[in-house]
């Protein structure tokens, strides 16, 4: 198979590193080398299976920021891999790292063609009298006009709720509107407030064409980033499975996807009250609240998570998708969702967990030919049907 790798094993020694600093100071590390190299440097505090003193860390870090030349590259974290052009997949399976280029690649043969492609911005929005329209984000200007209220798709493809004529009568009339994604589809939204929310696939927000009351009250299923106008005399409110969301103006993610078992809501900035039958809780930047939604849990409890990497977290809205140890069946439903499959497990399910980056704009063969190579996984495509089966 005519794949470009870089294969790293994660009880990576002090040796391994110093021969890539010292390729990195002679100028003849790859590109490849040097993104391995800063990663490393980057999380080798965060790395169990790595034990360097502080000194060592410090010392590794000061060699890469300070003493060593750049001559032929650019110095990137390896977050900075999502905003890249060519499609990056970085994976950590059984030990071992896998990076695999955006070149073109020959795919396995139990792979067919297929008919999964990836996602983009697409989505359905329901009026208030019913009335349904397909957003694809190819067309500004304006979609409708409810009351005094305009809504109008925007030059970057963002729907936007905003004040309409002040002439006549004013409208009193509260109206309701809905935005549903498709597997597949993803779409942005500023509301009449000015709140931002950015809708992950396979989910929905239903909110009204402006604010009236005592509160900014949203529903949301499924995934959604918020960055929320501040108002202080205009608390903000998400109802979501279980549970009701309330700030005044912040940055939060909510997943109710509940793949693991669980309702996430997840701040980045600002505060936030979490509130579920029985139970609050109030969340600082980089927590994290997870309630239970199993059958047998659902009592209301909720439990704050300390230091989320919120990056990864939101990595989603900026085209990718962040594993940590996920099981291969939580990796599965997040492919599902993304490229609008459905999938077939047959015979005995793989037993694996992968950590790693994937762009979601990455042709789908390459995806599951990563996984195959990674652990004992294997997969047949069939039009929209991924069939996976135990090697």
């Amino acid at each position: 198979m005519f794949i470009k790798e870089i294969i790293i094993r994660l009880s990576m020694t002090h040796k391994d590193i110093t021969e890539l600093l010292e390729k990195y100071r002679n100028g003849t590390a790859t590109e490849e080398e040097i993104d391995v190299l800063l990663y490393r440097i980057q999380n080798l505090n965060k790395d169990s299976k790595l034990t360097f003193s502080e000194l060592e860390y410090k010392s590794y870090q000061a060699r890469i920021s300070e003493n060593l030349p750049v001559t032929h590259g650019r110095i990137r974290p390896l977050k900075t891999w999502l905003g890249m052009a060519a499609a990056v997949l970085i994976f950590a399976g059984l030990g071992t790292w896998f990076y695999l280029s955006g070149q073109h690649h020959q795919v396995s043969s139990k792979i067919s063609r297929n008919e999964l492609l990836p996602g983009g911005n697409q989505a359905i929005l329901t009026l208030d009298n019913g009335k349904q329209v397909i957003l694809n984000g190819t067309h500004a200007g304006t979609i409708a006009s409810q009351g005094n209220v305009v809504v109008s798709q925007t030059a970057n493809g963002a729907i936007a709720y905003l004040p309409g004529s002040s002439s006549g009568n004013q409208d009193q009339e509260i109206r309701y509107n809905q935005i549903a994604t498709y597997k597949g589809g993803e779409y942005q939204i500023t509301l009449a407030d000015g709140t931002k929310v950015w809708i992950n696939a396979a989910s929905a927000l239903k909110y009204p064409t402006r604010f009236t009351g005592n509160y900014r009250t949203v529903e949301l299923t499924g995934e959604a980033y918020f960055e929320v106008a501040k108002n202080k005399h205009l608390p903000f409110k998400v109802l979501s499975k279980g549970q009701v969301v309330e700030v005044l103006g912040t940055h939060f993610n909510i997943n109710t996807y509940g793949d693991d078992g669980l309702i996430k809501t997840t701040l980045l900035e600002g505060s936030v009250k979490i509130s579920a039958p029985g139970k609050t809780a109030l969340l600082k930047p980089g927590q994290q609240a997870r309630l239970d939604t199993l059958p047998q849990k659902t009592g209301g409890h909720i439990k704050v998570v300390e230091n989320i990497d919120t990056e990864d977290v939101v990595a989603w809205k900026s085209g990718a998708f962040v594993f940590d140890n996920s099981h291969i069946q939580q990796i599965m439903l997040q492919i599902a969702r993304c490229y609008n499959a459905n999938i077939n497990y047959e015979g005995i399910k793989p037993q694996l967990t992968f950590t790693g980056v994937i762009k979601k704009s990455s042709d789908i063969n390459d995806v599951l030919e990563l996984i195959e190579r990674a652990g004992d996984a294997q997969f047949k495509v069939n039009g929209k049907t991924i069939t996976v089966k135990k090697k």
